[in-house]
């Protein structure tokens, strides 16, 4: 209800929204950074997030997307300047970013779009685009633990990447439970799709065994959406749940690989008559018998 408050009580154009909005969200995490120098610290913020805007195209696309676009560029841009900061994960910026959309995008777009709708829009894009950008180094992190191999590494670390973004995807949509274990559920089953999408056989690139250790380490290590609270710390249904996700997409993998190979045959097959009815064909226009009879 505060965070709506306060998006609410900012307007567009005052050009002091943001520099407020980064004083706040600062002071919230104050006894958390041990470094002193807060003004420094501030214009950093404040940098990342009036750079944002540079490059959006205001022209072509809707404001939806503009919106996205511009909570990626910011998060990626503070996570490569402050990635260090142990407090960064734990700090809230949903109000600076709600501040820099209105300070920063053009006054006719904002004027047009409704007040609800911003907010939603602005709300989402921070929980999407903050959440990919946080769990990026614990992804990161494990999987240089666990798998060998720098391509292998960076093919895992892709898929973990691409399947916990379209599970969050899911929970923002409201599909399916919102419950931890649900959630992992979601993420498992689309990493090892991701995977076996890559190579046709998810055990070959991250066999199973290392897999089941490597989500249990990134769910202790905190890559789970904030949005659904504190973790267990022992998932021992984590081996089942991705033992099933193996032997799920392998069999789906097996019956792909049948269509194929039925499909090639057949093809095989039939290109295989049409060269035997060409010969066939072929034969009969170059019978002697029948050259003699056209000559006489």
């Amino acid at each position: 209800e505060q965070l709506v408050m306060g998006m609410a009580a900012a307007r567009p154009g005052s050009g002091e929204l943001l520099w407020d909005a980064v004083g706040k969200a600062l002071a919230s995490i104050a006894d958390l950074d041990g470094d002193g120098d807060s003004s420094k610290l501030e214009r950093r913020i404040r940098e990342c997030f009036r750079k944002g805007v540079k490059g959006l195209d205001f022209a072509r696309k809707r404001w939806p997307r503009l919106i996205n676009e511009y909570a990626d560029a910011v998060f990626r841009s503070l996570f490569a300047s402050l990635g260090d900061k142990a407090w960064l994960s734990q700090a809230d910026f949903l109000l600076v970013l709600d501040a820099g959309v209105r300070d920063q995008f053009p006054p006719l777009l904002l004027r047009k779009i409704p007040t609800p709708a911003l907010e939603r829009t602005v709300l989402a894009a921070y929980d999407r685009s903050f959440e990919e950008q946080r769990h990026q180094p614990i992804l990161w992190e494990v999987c240089q633990a666990l798998v060998q191999g720098e391509k292998t590494r960076k093919k895992v670390f892709s898929a973990l990447q691409l399947g916990l973004k379209e599970a969050s995807a899911c929970l923002h949509a409201g599909m399916g439970s919102s419950e931890t274990e649900d959630f992992a559920s979601r993420w498992i089953d689309r990493t090892v799709a991701a995977l076996h999408k890559n190579s046709g056989d998810a055990e070959s690139l991250l066999p199973k065994s290392v897999a089941g250790n490597l989500f249990r380490d990134a769910v202790q290590a905190g890559a789970m959406p904030r949005a659904l609270g504190l973790q267990p710390p022992n998932w021992h249904w984590l081996e089942e749940v991705v033992g099933d996700a193996y032997a799920v997409h392998s069999i789906e993998f097996e019956v792909k690989e049948a269509e194929a190979a039925s499909k090639r045959s057949s093809i095989s097959q039939g290109g295989t008559a049409d060269n035997i009815e060409a010969c066939g064909n072929d034969a009969v226009s170059e019978d002697p018998a029948a050259k003699r009879h056209k000559q006489n």
